[in-house]
Protein backbone atom coordinates (compact mmCIF):
# COMPACT_ATOMS: atom_id res chain seq x y z
CA UNK A 1 0.00 0.00 0.00
CA UNK A 2 1.48 3.44 -1.04
CA UNK A 3 1.09 6.54 1.36
CA UNK A 4 1.41 9.36 -1.16
CA UNK A 5 0.90 11.89 1.61
CA UNK A 6 4.33 10.47 3.08
CA UNK A 7 6.19 11.45 -0.45
CA UNK A 8 7.24 14.05 0.49
CA UNK A 9 9.37 12.99 3.31
CA UNK A 10 11.14 10.37 0.62
CA UNK A 11 11.72 13.13 -1.36
CA UNK A 12 13.42 14.88 0.64
CA UNK A 13 15.53 12.35 2.80
CA UNK A 14 16.22 9.88 0.41
CA UNK A 15 16.37 7.10 2.73
CA UNK A 16 18.00 3.39 1.80
CA UNK A 17 15.18 1.31 1.94
CA UNK A 18 15.77 -2.20 3.22
CA UNK A 19 13.33 -5.61 1.92
CA UNK A 20 13.45 -8.74 3.22
CA UNK A 21 14.03 -10.34 0.36
CA UNK A 22 14.04 -10.14 -3.57
CA UNK A 23 10.46 -10.35 -3.70
CA UNK A 24 9.87 -7.80 -1.21
CA UNK A 25 11.41 -5.66 -3.33
CA UNK A 26 9.98 -5.77 -6.28
CA UNK A 27 6.36 -4.80 -4.96
CA UNK A 28 8.11 -1.31 -4.58
CA UNK A 29 7.62 0.79 -7.59
CA UNK A 30 10.57 1.81 -9.68
CA UNK A 31 9.25 5.60 -9.57
CA UNK A 32 9.70 5.85 -5.83
CA UNK A 33 12.22 7.91 -4.85
CA UNK A 34 14.70 6.32 -2.15
CA UNK A 35 18.15 6.24 -1.76
CA UNK A 36 19.07 2.98 -2.41
CA UNK A 37 17.33 -0.68 -2.41
CA UNK A 38 18.97 -3.23 -0.16
CA UNK A 39 18.08 -6.41 0.96
CA UNK A 40 18.53 -7.71 4.63
CA UNK A 41 16.73 -11.17 5.62
CA UNK A 42 14.84 -11.48 8.70
CA UNK A 43 16.46 -13.27 12.04
CA UNK A 44 14.70 -16.25 12.93
CA UNK A 45 14.22 -16.91 17.10
CA UNK A 46 17.47 -17.87 18.91
CA UNK A 47 15.16 -20.41 20.26
CA UNK A 48 14.64 -22.15 17.31
CA UNK A 49 18.40 -22.92 16.97
CA UNK A 50 18.38 -24.65 20.17
CA UNK A 51 16.08 -27.18 19.31
CA UNK A 52 18.27 -30.45 18.97
CA UNK A 53 18.12 -31.50 14.75
CA UNK A 54 18.84 -35.50 14.91
CA UNK A 55 18.92 -36.48 10.93
CA UNK A 56 16.30 -39.34 11.96
CA UNK A 57 12.87 -40.15 10.20
CA UNK A 58 10.18 -38.71 12.74
CA UNK A 59 7.97 -42.30 13.95
CA UNK A 60 4.79 -40.64 12.35
CA UNK A 61 3.87 -38.75 9.05
CA UNK A 62 2.88 -35.12 10.67
CA UNK A 63 2.41 -32.89 8.69
CA UNK A 64 1.92 -28.52 9.34
CA UNK A 65 0.19 -25.86 8.74
CA UNK A 66 1.06 -22.77 10.91
CA UNK A 67 0.09 -20.00 8.75
CA UNK A 68 -2.70 -17.62 8.44
CA UNK A 69 -6.30 -19.57 8.25
CA UNK A 70 -7.20 -17.36 5.50
CA UNK A 71 -4.59 -18.04 3.38
CA UNK A 72 -5.63 -20.83 1.59
CA UNK A 73 -6.24 -23.70 4.62
CA UNK A 74 -9.79 -24.62 3.06
CA UNK A 75 -7.60 -25.46 -0.31
CA UNK A 76 -4.94 -27.33 1.67
CA UNK A 77 -7.65 -29.06 3.67
CA UNK A 78 -9.63 -30.08 0.46
CA UNK A 79 -5.84 -31.23 -1.48
CA UNK A 80 -5.34 -33.20 1.60
CA UNK A 81 -8.92 -34.83 1.91
CA UNK A 82 -9.35 -35.75 -1.73
CA UNK A 83 -5.57 -36.45 -2.87
CA UNK A 84 -3.40 -37.17 -0.25
CA UNK A 85 -4.77 -38.67 2.55
CA UNK A 86 -6.31 -41.18 0.17
CA UNK A 87 -2.53 -42.87 -0.63
CA UNK A 88 -1.34 -41.93 3.47
CA UNK A 89 -3.99 -43.05 5.50
CA UNK A 90 -1.08 -43.16 7.89
CA UNK A 91 0.15 -39.61 8.00
CA UNK A 92 -1.90 -36.44 9.57
CA UNK A 93 -2.32 -32.87 8.67
CA UNK A 94 -2.02 -30.74 11.94
CA UNK A 95 -3.34 -27.36 11.97
CA UNK A 96 -1.51 -25.31 14.64
CA UNK A 97 -3.63 -21.54 13.46
CA UNK A 98 -6.14 -19.48 15.34
CA UNK A 99 -7.26 -15.63 15.02
CA UNK A 100 -5.90 -15.35 18.73
CA UNK A 101 -2.03 -15.13 17.61
CA UNK A 102 -2.92 -12.14 15.20
CA UNK A 103 -4.03 -9.17 17.73
CA UNK A 104 -6.73 -6.72 17.08
CA UNK A 105 -6.70 -7.59 13.30
CA UNK A 106 -7.14 -11.17 14.39
CA UNK A 107 -10.65 -10.11 16.43
CA UNK A 108 -11.78 -7.93 13.60
CA UNK A 109 -11.61 -11.06 11.77
CA UNK A 110 -12.35 -13.89 14.20
CA UNK A 111 -15.47 -15.29 12.56
CA UNK A 112 -13.86 -15.50 8.92
CA UNK A 113 -10.77 -16.87 10.60
CA UNK A 114 -13.06 -19.62 12.48
CA UNK A 115 -15.48 -20.36 9.72
CA UNK A 116 -11.91 -21.98 7.89
CA UNK A 117 -11.36 -23.69 11.19
CA UNK A 118 -14.23 -25.29 11.51
CA UNK A 119 -14.23 -26.15 7.58
CA UNK A 120 -10.81 -27.90 8.57
CA UNK A 121 -12.44 -28.85 11.45
CA UNK A 122 -15.09 -31.31 10.23
CA UNK A 123 -12.14 -33.64 8.06
CA UNK A 124 -11.31 -35.13 11.62
CA UNK A 125 -12.13 -38.48 9.89
CA UNK A 126 -9.59 -37.76 6.93
CA UNK A 127 -6.60 -37.13 9.92
CA UNK A 128 -7.04 -33.33 9.87
CA UNK A 129 -6.65 -32.16 13.35
CA UNK A 130 -6.78 -28.58 14.93
CA UNK A 131 -4.58 -28.09 17.32
CA UNK A 132 -4.00 -25.47 20.49
CA UNK A 133 -2.04 -22.82 19.73
CA UNK A 134 1.46 -22.57 21.64
CA UNK A 135 4.37 -21.03 22.83
CA UNK A 136 7.05 -20.30 19.63
CA UNK A 137 9.28 -23.02 21.97
CA UNK A 138 7.12 -25.44 22.35
CA UNK A 139 5.67 -24.92 18.75
CA UNK A 140 9.63 -26.02 17.61
CA UNK A 141 9.32 -28.64 19.46
CA UNK A 142 6.87 -30.02 17.72
CA UNK A 143 7.52 -29.45 14.50
CA UNK A 144 10.82 -31.29 14.73
CA UNK A 145 8.93 -34.27 15.46
CA UNK A 146 7.46 -33.44 11.63
CA UNK A 147 7.58 -34.89 8.33
CA UNK A 148 6.31 -31.61 6.46
CA UNK A 149 4.86 -28.59 5.76
CA UNK A 150 1.98 -27.86 3.51
CA UNK A 151 1.48 -24.33 2.05
CA UNK A 152 0.09 -23.24 -1.15
CA UNK A 153 1.32 -19.36 -0.31
CA UNK A 154 -0.21 -16.06 -0.99
CA UNK A 155 0.95 -13.18 -3.14
CA UNK A 156 1.17 -11.26 0.49
CA UNK A 157 3.64 -13.15 1.53
CA UNK A 158 7.14 -11.17 1.46
CA UNK A 159 8.92 -13.47 3.56
CA UNK A 160 6.83 -16.10 5.25
CA UNK A 161 8.43 -16.65 8.40
CA UNK A 162 6.04 -20.07 8.86
CA UNK A 163 8.19 -21.74 6.16
CA UNK A 164 11.60 -19.79 7.47
CA UNK A 165 10.96 -21.53 10.75
CA UNK A 166 10.05 -25.52 9.41
CA UNK A 167 12.95 -25.00 7.39
CA UNK A 168 15.33 -24.54 9.68
CA UNK A 169 14.10 -27.11 11.77
CA UNK A 170 14.70 -29.75 8.96
CA UNK A 171 10.95 -29.71 7.89
CA UNK A 172 10.89 -30.21 4.02
CA UNK A 173 7.65 -27.73 2.57
CA UNK A 174 5.84 -27.93 -0.60
CA UNK A 175 4.04 -24.65 -1.52
CA UNK A 176 2.99 -22.90 -4.72
CA UNK A 177 4.81 -20.19 -6.78
CA UNK A 178 3.25 -17.78 -4.95
CA UNK A 179 4.81 -14.49 -3.33
CA UNK A 180 8.07 -15.10 -1.57
CA UNK A 181 7.27 -19.22 -1.91
CA UNK A 182 10.78 -19.38 -3.88
CA UNK A 183 12.85 -17.99 -2.22
CA UNK A 184 12.08 -19.51 0.97
CA UNK A 185 12.09 -23.38 -0.28
CA UNK A 186 15.05 -24.17 -2.89
CA UNK A 187 12.81 -26.42 -5.43
CA UNK A 188 14.46 -29.75 -5.15
CA UNK A 189 16.70 -29.28 -2.63
CA UNK A 190 14.53 -28.32 0.76
CA UNK A 191 11.42 -28.93 -0.95
CA UNK A 192 9.65 -28.25 -3.94
CA UNK A 193 7.83 -25.57 -5.27
CA UNK A 194 4.60 -25.95 -7.26
CA UNK A 195 3.20 -24.68 -10.57
CA UNK A 196 -0.04 -25.53 -10.10
CA UNK A 197 -2.54 -28.16 -7.50
CA UNK A 198 -1.84 -31.31 -9.75
CA UNK A 199 2.47 -30.52 -9.40
CA UNK A 200 1.05 -29.82 -5.26
CA UNK A 201 -0.16 -33.03 -4.97
CA UNK A 202 2.58 -35.26 -6.33
CA UNK A 203 4.78 -33.02 -4.66
CA UNK A 204 3.54 -33.81 -1.30
CA UNK A 205 3.08 -37.87 -1.87
CA UNK A 206 6.62 -37.99 -2.99
CA UNK A 207 8.19 -36.28 0.73
CA UNK A 208 5.41 -38.81 2.53
CA UNK A 209 6.55 -41.81 0.52
CA UNK A 210 10.38 -41.19 0.01
CA UNK A 211 12.41 -41.58 3.35
CA UNK A 212 15.57 -40.78 1.65
CA UNK A 213 13.73 -37.66 -0.47
CA UNK A 214 12.59 -36.35 3.31
CA UNK A 215 16.64 -37.01 4.66
CA UNK A 216 18.05 -35.05 2.13
CA UNK A 217 15.90 -32.32 1.72
CA UNK A 218 15.82 -32.64 5.74
CA UNK A 219 19.46 -31.84 6.17
CA UNK A 220 19.60 -29.11 3.09
CA UNK A 221 16.78 -27.21 4.87
CA UNK A 222 18.60 -27.06 8.08
CA UNK A 223 22.36 -26.40 6.50
CA UNK A 224 20.59 -23.59 4.40
CA UNK A 225 18.66 -21.42 7.48
CA UNK A 226 21.41 -22.18 10.22
CA UNK A 227 23.06 -18.64 9.70
CA UNK A 228 19.59 -16.85 9.88
CA UNK A 229 19.93 -15.53 12.87
CA UNK A 230 19.19 -12.24 14.32
CA UNK A 231 22.38 -11.79 15.05
CA UNK A 232 23.36 -11.42 11.31
CA UNK A 233 20.47 -9.29 10.62
CA UNK A 234 22.34 -6.62 13.05
CA UNK A 235 25.28 -7.40 11.68
CA UNK A 236 24.44 -6.51 8.09
CA UNK A 237 21.89 -3.33 9.27
CA UNK A 238 25.63 -1.96 11.12
CA UNK A 239 27.22 -2.59 8.37
CA UNK A 240 24.82 -0.65 5.92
Amino acid sequence: MLFWNRLKYLIRFLPVIIFSGKYHSSTLPFFIPCGGRKIISYGLSKSLFEVEKEKVLPLEKKVFFTSNPLRSLRWLVDVWVNHIYPLHPDASLHVFSNWKTYGAWGNSVQERMKKELDYAKSFKSSNVILRDVLPKDELFKELKKGRAMFYKGDKAETFCLAIAEAQALGLPAVVCDLGSMKERVEDGVTGFVSKNEKHFTEAANRILKDDNLFISFSENAINKYKDMTWRTAAYKFLHL
